[in-house]
């Protein structure tokens, strides 16, 4: 069995222990209450950022890191529109936090990363903030031979959207399969602490022995003190 612990955005400690190689990088994100606004500030590697289609305007020191500012444009032919998304990215050592709005001035983007706390390890990248909302917090991450894995705290909001029957009872809590549409399987493994929403590679045999794969995960989600 591997195991890989990650720092999702909030602060919480992720734990993933499984029969695959879990050596794949995450991402994590979680809302921020701004005003009348919820913006989602997303962290992710330095690399998958830098890799972002968008142009870079300004770059600027920034809390022990650097700043980058810039843009990409949308256009939609069928439809004759423009739109103009706005970033900014604070990059750390390894990690990286990531806020977009479409048609928003930079300065709008600086002052919402100027409202955080940034702490950055080994492990991830986390953020305080009045505001923030820990309940919407997510991390992602790629588990080969299985699938794209969603990680959610089991907190009241998401219990209530999870299957009001018994799942399969496997060794990191229940399992559920479904289908997220015609021919693109998906299972939902619920811990004491933690749902894991698993969109699988591929159906037929594959999914099947995604699913044998899946039955031996085990993750645990345990909140900042």
């Amino acid at each position: 069995m591997a195991r890989a612990t990650h720092t999702a955005v909030d602060g919480s400690t992720v734990v993933i222990d499984g029969p695959v190689d879990l050596g794949a990088p995450v991402t994590s994100s979680i809302r921020l209450q701004d005003g009348d606004v919820v913006r989602e500030l997303t962290a992710a590697p330095v690399a998958a950022t830098d890799a972002l289609p968008f142009v870079v305007d300004e770059e600027y020191a920034h809390a022990g890191a650097t700043l980058r500012v810039g843009h990409r444009d949308e256009a939609d032919p069928s439809l004759g529109s423009r739109r103009r998304d706005t970033f900014a990215v604070w990059r750390g050592t390894d990690h990286a936090l990531l806020v977009v709005e479409a048609e928003a001035p930079a300065d709008r983007l600086i002052a919402v990363l100027d409202r955080l706390t940034i702490t950055e390890t080994s492990a991830g990248l986390s953020v305080e903030a009045d505001g923030l909302q820990p309940a919407t917090t997510r991390l992602v991450k790629e588990l080969p031979g299985i699938g794209l894995a969603e990680v959610a705290p089991l907190v009241p909001d998401v219990a209530q959207g999870l299957p009001r029957w018994a799942g399969t009872v496997v060794e990191g809590g229940e399992l559920y399969r479904d289908e997220a549409r015609p021919g693109a399987p998906v299972l939902v493994l619920v811990s004491d602490s933690a749902t894991t929403t698993l969109l699988l590679d591929g159906g037929g045999p594959e999914a099947d022995e995604a699913t044998t794969q899946a039955a031996a995960l085990v993750v645990t989600w345990t909140p900042p003190d």
